[in-house]
């Protein structure tokens, strides 16, 4: 099984959020807890007991299968996959913004209207991130499009125009 094919089990379990939220939290907070039940000489009965003293109840069945398939390295992709599919369900989009400088609210406003409208969408969760290599401007990342209006991708443009097409 992989990662989506798991998330869609959780989705369609239709578990608790905050049994989710409070375990993905409980792991990511411990990196010797991630050890042990990704590591194969713990035994299973080991893991599972593992499980029922430390996560919410609700969650003990999924986790216990997870170990049982030695995909608990993968539970935060799962976790994240499971997110989107939530809010999906409730018509909202998430998107990364990656820019050089934090952009005022105003942009930021005007950015998750241009999404909702776009991708039909009735809200927008956007995620800001800082990456000082595209020396300018954004590129906004939803679904499965790109709007790359970064000063580093126009100056590539301008590159091969200037030295006559596929050289640069």
């Amino acid at each position: 099984m992989n990662q989506a094919l798991f998330a869609q089990l959780l989705f369609e379990l239709d578990m608790n959020g905050e049994a989710v939220l409070e375990s993905n939290a409980i792991l990511q907070s411990s990196q010797p807890l991630q050890q042990a039940l990704a590591n194969p000489i713990v035994t299973m009965e080991e893991k599972h007991h593992i499980i029922e003293k430390i996560f919410p109840r609700d969650m003990h069945s999924f986790l216990k299968v997870l170990c049982d398939h030695h995909k608990t390295e993968c539970f935060f992709d799962i976790v994240q996959i499971w997110k989107e599919k939530k809010l999906s369900e409730q018509n909202i989009l998430t998107a990364t913004l990656y820019c050089v400088t934090e952009p005022e609210k105003a942009v930021i406003e005007q950015l998750k209207a241009f999404l909702c409208k776009s991708e039909k969408k009735q809200g927008v969760i956007l995620d800001i991130k800082k990456d000082a290599s595209l020396l300018g401007g954004f590129v906004l990342k939803a679904g499965t499009r790109e709007y790359d209006r970064s000063l580093k991708t126009a100056l590539k443009e301008m590159k091969k125009t200037l030295c006559g097409g596929e050289r640069a």
